[in-house]
């Protein structure tokens, strides 16, 4: 008995030991790449097909034995580089089979990427064709999604994508075409061709899925602040209303900020409390409250402060345009009031005049909390956002 559980054991761990060196070799992998390629976007876009090839075989090899609570990951993964090689049959079948083992909120391996590959698939030259494909197929796809994915739709068809993918893939290239090398390696492939899949088929299909879900009867609204974020979900049969003749107001506190220059995710991206202020002025007014009875503060302190600089001032500290500006703006013009903490200021090193035009600044941000609750403000934490 000790023998065959010894016995059991070495198998075991050859067999570690074997999925580990694999993997290894995996990754190791490099592919015959022209580093000239970067440099002629044409002839880059038209091997990017054989790549997708070469990194899809070698993904489903590695993959041979892959648990169910895996599968969703895979077929998400291998449906992109399908597409990529131009096999669209088979990437449809492989977002068939994403669905059925990993569908999240907004629907994963969505349709517009199904969309994408039935059109592609009957007609690959011909553009009239493939834009009346594509929108008859979104149609019937979207009809048979629930009111709540439906309306997601509206997230994921957003032009702000078509400028976010080009900017990665183009990213992607350049660190590629930086390393100066005829080879490239199988993660670095893989970081490619995903990224030439999202730049490709959003910077395609959004424009004319924005016609689509722009002539829908049921969208989500957008009231007063116009950002994505901001959106109010429609919800029928309500039948607990707030009181419209009440005044609301409301008090919004706001620390979460860039930790430091290698914050790239705070740096490059919009604060998300900024939108939730802009829901919740939505949210109100959609309820039935009338604009002019809701009067909003904002105090913000701490790391945040950094959002609130001017475009001049955000790109000198971190060489990016502050990505905070359209949102900020537009909460102002719809009445805002953007107040800073000065302590803060001291402590962060932000000058007024360094901030865009109509911050107001307090002594303490301390001062600004008590005293509009004690002039009964309702208060929001909106740290975490």
């Amino acid at each position: 008995m000790r023998k065959f559980s010894f016995s059991i054991g070495i198998f075991l761990i050859m067999q570690v030991g074997f999925l580990f060196i694999f993997s290894a070799c995996t990754y190791s992998q490099q592919f015959y790449f022209p580093h000239a390629l970067y440099s002629d976007t044409n002839a880059l876009y038209k091997t990017l097909p054989k790549l997708a090839q070469q990194v899809s075989s070698i993904y489903y090899e590695s993959n041979k034995t892959i648990k169910d609570s895996n599968k969703g990951g895979f077929y998400d993964t291998a449906f992109r580089y399908e597409m990529v090689a131009q096999n669209y049959k088979k990437s449809i079948e492989l977002l068939d089979s994403s669905r059925k083992y990993s569908e999240d909120y907004f629907g994963k391996g969505g349709i517009e990427f199904e969309s994408y590959a039935d059109a592609k698939g009957a007609h690959k030259t011909d553009s009239a064709s493939f834009n009346k494909i594509y929108v008859e197929t979104l149609k019937h796809l979207y009809d048979n999604l629930s009111l709540t994915k439906k309306l997601s739709m509206d997230f994921i068809f957003d032009t702000a994508y078509i400028r976010s993918t080009s900017k990665n893939f183009n990213k992607i290239a350049d660190t590629l075409k930086n390393k100066n090398s005829d080879s490239i390696s199988f993660k670095d492939a893989q970081d490619l061709i995903n990224a030439y899949n999202s730049y490709t088929v959003y910077g395609t299909v959004v424009p004319l899925a924005r016609v689509f879900m722009n002539n829908l009867s049921v969208k989500i609204m957008y009231p007063v602040i116009k950002n994505k974020w901001s959106g109010v979900f429609p919800v029928n049969n309500i039948d607990e209303i707030p009181n419209p003749s009440l005044k609301y107001n409301l008090l919004m506190e706001i620390t979460s900020g860039i930790k430091d220059k290698k914050d790239s995710n705070a740096i490059n991206n919009m604060n998300g409390a900024f939108s939730e202020v802009g829901r919740l002025l939505n949210l109100h007014v959609a309820a039935g409250i009338p604009k002019k009875n809701i009067h909003i503060v904002a105090i913000v302190h701490a790391a945040a402060l950094y959002f609130l600089l001017n475009n001049g001032s955000y790109k000198k500290k971190y060489n990016v345009d502050n990505p905070n500006l359209a949102i900020l703006k537009e909460l102002q013009d719809a009445g805002v009031k953007i107040i800073a903490c000065g302590q803060a200021m001291h402590f962060f090193g932000v000058d007024k005049a360094e901030m865009i035009p109509g911050v107001k600044i307090s002594l303490t941000a301390q001062t600004v909390l008590s005293s509009y609750q004690l002039q009964h403000y309702v208060y929001y934490d909106l740290g975490e956002h």
